[in-house]
């Protein structure tokens, strides 16, 4: 089992070595408008359907936290919560086999406590990455629009906002590099924990031990099997947020190099698409804004988007999980549909809006457990609406 840690923690260290040579980015923009930067393809990460069958009851009692906005892969997972195992204090038997119970109770403490600096240590990144994401999306999404509708050379304000991107790309950098080494740092604790389980099934035969000694040796057992189980998770979870970010950054990283030079001839130049045609995993979401809805028959969900931060998680979710309980195959249309009144300039700003929403709620729905496989994406108008609204069809 000891060398089962240590492979994890080898693992970890050469997905760190990976993202250290081939995510590091431009230092600004100008270096970017001077030279394009060689990058190697990210392999998509392919999501499993969570909200099926039995798993859609499970999950419709706690309705998910709102995504980021982020139209390219899944942003960090969540932390899992690893709360602290209780090591309880058990009184001295005046015993040999008493002492060899506190000694390793006192080694489960240390990895306790090592265990619970780790976790906050994720819970700070994942908050920090999770800013970085809606940094990096906000000012690649307005850099992208504005660039489509036409704007001066070099405008000064889209350099800033394209050094604000390439900011936070190098803040997930670095932060896939300190998640590997949360994980090479609680492999060896694994290992650990793992070693006193052992010592605790041998003690548990060794001669000279009293009741309470063996009651508190099989308390001391259950708590390390705990233990176990919390640290990996942890690492399960690591890993699965480092391989995503990864993939992340290697996916953005030409995309922004190819914005730097429109940002320098001031229009959207060929192989840069607007934020709802992003590189990266939007391939997997889905091949083509079509013109029109490939569906037909009444949405599962009309999500209005009439004002700034509009809510519609839960509706969504329970939505999806409905569907989902009836048909556990289902796939889903999310159709962006964008109003027609006012100017051309207006209508084609509208649509990009809708289209921009559209995966931000393709998006939301990956994060709930609905593969890309089983997602489209559409476009169309309506002339009886006011503002842009997203649906979504059981395809």
């Amino acid at each position: 089992m000891k060398r089962t840690g240590v492979a994890g923690a080898r693992l970890l260290a050469l997905i760190l070595m990976g993202a250290a040579l081939d995510l590091s980015g431009c230092a600004s923009i100008d270096s970017a408008l001077t030279r394009r930067e060689a990058t190697h393809a990210a392999r998509p990460v392919q999501p499993t359907l969570a909200n099926s069958g039995e798993g859609a009851e499970a999950q419709a009692e706690s309705p998910p936290a709102a995504a980021p906005v982020a139209p390219t892969p899944p942003p960090p997972a969540a932390v899992v919560q690893a709360a602290p195992v209780a090591v309880e204090n058990g009184s001295d038997t005046g015993t040999s086999v008493n002492k060899s119970i506190q000694s390793l109770r006192g080694q489960l403490q240390t990895i306790e406590t090592a265990l619970a600096a780790a976790a906050q240590r994720q819970s700070e990144i994942s908050g920090r990455d999770a800013q970085a994401i809606t940094t990096y999306e906000e000012g690649d999404a307005h850099i992208a629009i504005r660039l489509q509708v036409g704007t001066t050379r070099g405008n000064p304000q889209l350099v800033g906002e394209w050094n604000n991107a390439q900011s936070a790309l190098d803040t997930l950098t670095s932060d896939i590099n300190a998640l590997a080494a949360i994980g090479t740092e609680l492999s060896g604790q694994s290992a650990s924990a793992r070693q006193i389980l052992q010592t605790v099934g041998a003690t548990l035969n060794a001669p000279g031990a009293v009741d309470e000694d063996h009651r508190q040796l099989t308390v001391l057992d259950d708590e390390a099997h705990r233990t176990v189980a919390t640290l990996d998770r942890m690492l399960t979870e690591i890993g699965h947020t480092v391989e995503r970010q990864t993939a992340y950054v290697a996916a953005e990283r030409p995309r922004l190099a190819r914005l730097a030079g429109a940002i320098r001839s001031g229009e959207l130049e060929n192989g840069v698409a607007a934020p709802f045609m992003n590189s990266g995993m939007n391939s997997a979401m889905h091949s083509a804004v079509e013109a029109s809805p490939t569906v037909a028959g009444a949405p599962i969900a009309t999500i209005k988007f009439d004002h700034a931060g509009t809510d519609y998680q839960k509706m969504l979710y329970a939505a999806l999980s409905q569907s989902l309980q009836s048909r556990p195959s289902a796939s889903f249309e999310v159709v962006a549909v964008s109003p027609t009144r006012g100017t051309a300039k207006a209508v084609q700003l509208a649509q990009i809006d809708a289209e921009h929403h559209a995966q931000d709620v393709m998006h939301s729905m990956n994060q709930m457990g609905v593969p890309p496989a089983r997602m489209g994406v559409s476009s169309s108008t309506d002339p009886a609406i006011a503002t842009t609204e997203v649906r979504v069809y059981v395809k």
